[in-house]
């Protein structure tokens, strides 16, 4: 039994190992490239338009309707970043229909990436300057946090006849 998909070694050659999360999230990639060229390479105004972009309108507006619905303010800031996250993730799951095809969104390390790219830029996205002040105090907060329990790991160390729990 497979648990994730880092774990299938594709190719191999001297100490370059390809493993199916590599290999397929490129696979994704390239779909989405080739379906985002075939539904702009012939945009139009009016009553008339294409297949490809008729998709991508249903999509966008999509997409505009529920992060409206969430944020309760204009969606135009958030859509491209949360369009491409929704686009790859649900490509890459639909894609599992595919006999021998393994969704890099089960690999850790994905999931991991995808949930970096969407807590970093968090606090800096367009929010009302309230809940900015509140992720700005939070985020330093756990940064107090993160030197305190250092600290407390390295003192014990550097002074082991100070410490009540360093055994002596």
């Amino acid at each position: 039994m497979e648990i994730s998909p880092d774990a299938i070694i594709i190719f191999q050659w001297n100490g370059i190992h390809l493993n199916a999360t590599i290999v397929f999230t490129w696979a994704v990639m390239v779909i989405l490239i080739f379906i985002s060229w075939m539904a702009t390479k012939n945009l139009t105004i009016g009553p008339k338009i294409g297949r490809w972009q008729n998709i991508l309108e249903v999509i966008v507006g999509y997409m505009r309707q529920q992060v409206k619905e969430i944020t309760q303010q204009n969606p135009d800031p958030f859509i491209p970043f949360l369009g491409t996250l929704f686009l790859f993730i649900s490509v890459s799951n639909l894609l599992a229909i595919i006999p021998g095809y393994h969704p890099p969104t089960g690999s850790l390390s994905t999931t991991s990436a995808l949930a970096i790219c969407v807590f970093l830029p968090y606090p800096f996205l367009e929010f009302p300057e309230r809940e900015r002040g509140i992720i700005l105090n939070i985020i330093w907060s756990l940064l107090y946090l993160w030197r305190l329990l250092t600290l407390s790991e390295i003192f014990p160390v550097l002074w082991p006849w100070r410490s009540d729990y360093s055994g002596m």
